[in-house]
């Protein structure tokens, strides 16, 4: 009875139900990795942004300002 419960060839439909289920996760962690990475080049700019604030080269309207510039 169990054989013919699922019809012939189950266990093989089975696996490939699986495989091709894991190749649209793995697909999808890539795509959203990708988009979820951030920008390196961003906290190294606001770095040094912070530090020129911090020496006393900016005020702090112009660091505002100019960080408002890079985040966005």
């Amino acid at each position: 009875m169990w054989p013919s419960l699922f019809g012939p060839g189950w266990a093989q439909q089975l696996v490939m139900t699986i495989g091709v289920i894991g190749v649209f996760v793995a697909a999808l962690r890539v795509v959203l990795s990708s988009v979820a990475r951030p920008r390196e080049v961003v906290p190294d700019e606001i770095q040094m942004l912070w530090h020129q604030y911090e020496v006393g080269d900016l005020t702090q309207w112009e660091f505002q300002r100019r960080r408002r510039a890079i985040i966005s």
